[in-house]
């Protein structure tokens, strides 16, 4: 708060985070059971899982770039 920047931002973060511990995780202990093909798909499924997360926040910096430029969000 005394910076200035959102708490909302702050727990988004620590979501990504552990999405990508979790996924990474699970990867690798479908890589220690012989299962490869699973493992890339966890670690895919991880992948999208941030993207779906991060994409309000990316969508509301473009927006707020776009109207500092003068254009309408």
């Amino acid at each position: 708060a005394a910076y200035g920047v959102d708490t909302g931002y702050i727990g988004l973060l620590l979501k990504i985070i552990g999405i990508a511990y979790l996924a990474q995780f699970g990867a690798q202990i479908c890589t220690d059971a012989g299962e490869t093909a699973v493992a890339g798909k966890v670690e895919l499924f991880g992948r999208v899982m941030i993207l779906l997360n991060a994409f309000p926040a990316a969508a509301m910096t473009v927006a707020t770039a776009v109207e500092l430029l003068g254009g309408k969000p």
